[in-house]
């Protein structure tokens, strides 16, 4: 299994993808911080981390889009290019191959999140400062355990990019079938509830997406929305992981 992860981490480590993928949310971060500060010098305003931090929070959903990414990162085409066939007939048993990919996927979604926090962090101290002190010493709370609580969804969804990814073999469907998904599941689930009984708003209420509207509330209190997303992530987690395993066990690779 070690051996698996140690060269899932040095063939995407040598692959352009992922630095092309963290350089680009990168740029979009920096453009956002230098429209801030530009703005901020215009309008003499006392903008700084603290507010930047406050006004990302409703951003952070967005994390969930970004899990499909580095698991195609990670994964590279792998039925497209016949080397999983390679990998199975090498004699790599088909469940230290699916846990492998996966623990490989998480160790560079940690680092991707630590780096684009790191971005938006320290371009925001250079370009505008701290800012307010006040409002710096309820933000920070705010915005990391805002981060904390997402931290479980972000794994689920991680999970089902993976499964996604083991069960189809075109890269572009599998990353459509997964927004499709969290983009429009909870819609789905709202528009049934209307035609068939509030059954299905109770669904929806265990559904991913839909913790993200508990998590950007001000109000919140923290050991009770940490609690439910921990069963939804790790619920996702835990479904995606045994169907995937169990249908990537039968599949036959060609």
């Amino acid at each position: 299994m070690f051996n698996i992860i140690r060269s899932e981490l040095y063939k995407t480590r040598h692959r352009k993808y992922p630095y092309i993928l963290i350089g680009i949310l990168s740029a979009f971060i920096l453009f956002f911080v230098t429209v801030t500060a530009f703005q901020n010098r215009v309008n003499n305003a006392n903008i700084g981390l603290g507010d930047v931090l406050l006004a990302c929070v409703p951003l952070l959903s967005m994390g969930v889009y970004m899990t499909i990414l580095i698991v195609d990162a990670v994964f590279s085409d792998e039925y497209k290019n016949q080397t999983m066939k390679n990998t199975v007939a090498f004699g790599i048993s088909r469940t230290s191959l699916f846990f492998g990919k996966l623990i490989a996927e998480l160790i560079v979604a940690v680092i991707s999140l630590i780096v684009l926090l790191a971005v938006l962090i320290l371009s925001t101290l250079i370009l505008m400062g701290p800012g307010d002190q006040m409002v710096l010493q309820v933000a920070l709370p705010i915005f990391f355990q805002r981060v904390v609580l997402c931290l479980p969804l972000f794994v689920g969804a991680l999970c089902v990019a993976n499964f996604l990814s083991f069960t189809i073999k075109s890269n572009g469907v599998c990353i459509s079938v997964f927004f499709i998904m969290f983009t429009l599941g909870a819609q789905f689930c709202s528009r049934l509830a209307q035609l068939l009984g509030p059954v299905f708003l109770t669904i929806r209420s265990w559904l991913l997406m839909p913790q993200f509207d508990s998590i950007v509330k001000n109000t919140i209190v923290f050991g009770d929305v940490l609690g439910k997303c921990l069963i939804v992530g790790l619920g996702y987690a835990i479904v995606a992981t045994v169907v995937g395993l169990a249908l990537f066990q039968r599949r036959e690779i060609k």
